[in-house]
C-alpha cells in the first residue's frame, strides 16, 4: 500500500481502529527506490516484450 505522507497519520489511525483489541498491525517500510522507480515513479517494471 502506498500512502502519501500527508495521509499517513489518518491511514494508520483507521487501520489500528480496525484491529481486534489484541490485534497486531505489521508494517514493512522501504527506504529507497530502484533505478526504474526513480526514473518513472512506477512500483515495478513492465514485463518484457518478446
Amino acid at each position: 500500500m502506498h500512502v502519501a505522507p500527508a495521509d499517513r497519520e489518518r491511514a494508520f489511525r483507521i487501520l489500528s481502529e480496525m484491529l481486534n483489541p489484541s490485534g497486531l498491525l505489521v508494517v514493512s517500510l522501504r527506504n529507497s527506490q530502484d533505478k526504474y522507480e526513480a526514473a518513472t515513479g512506477g512500483s515495478t517494471p513492465p514485463p518484457p516484450t518478446n
